[in-house]
């Protein structure tokens, strides 16, 4: 039995741009080189560190819109979790060829919780009434979840600098 989600109203090039532009985004945070990691980590560890409890939360939220938007590309709940799964897994395996990054158990954790809840997401969305007759209302209620959570990483992002 296939699990295939119901299209919700959104373009699906519109969700290819925003997927895109989040990987690149992803890319950008996790395989850039650092020239003074704050401390290495064990790799089997999950919630280590002086900032282990936020580093996680920020990995979560950092999935969320991935895995939200794969799965209204992909259109089916299983599929979107095995990307996210293999994109988390192949990003950890790379961090261990850059300096300065290294690879943990808790960021694959993470990873599959935040693309996990925006997977989530999409089921909830779908199987919920639309209730907002004006086409600006429906782009504000596409676009705010995105929003939100490039403030809070961009926020946490700052709090966690020295």
């Amino acid at each position: 039995m296939r699990l295939r989600m119901p299209r919700v109203q959104q373009s699906e090039s519109d969700s290819r741009r925003l997927l895109l532009a989040a990987t690149l985004g992803i890319l950008l945070l996790t395989l850039t080189p650092i020239s003074n990691p704050a401390e290495a980590l064990s790799t089997f560890c999950i919630l280590c560190g002086s900032y282990g409890t936020a580093d996680f939360l920020l990995n979560v939220l950092m999935f969320a819109p991935p895995g939200y938007l794969i799965c209204r590309v992909i259109n089916y709940r299983s599929r979107a979790l095995l990307v996210v799964v293999t994109a988390t897994v192949a990003i950890e395996l790379a961090q261990v060829l850059i300096p300065g990054r290294f690879p943990t158990l808790g960021d694959v954790v993470a990873n599959i919780i935040g693309g996990s809840l925006g997977i989530w997401a999409v089921h909830v969305r779908a199987h919920q009434p639309d209730r907002s007759p004006h086409r600006g209302a429906q782009a504000a209620a596409r676009t705010a979840p995105f929003a939100l959570t490039a403030a809070l990483i961009l926020t946490g992002i700052l709090l966690l600098r020295p």
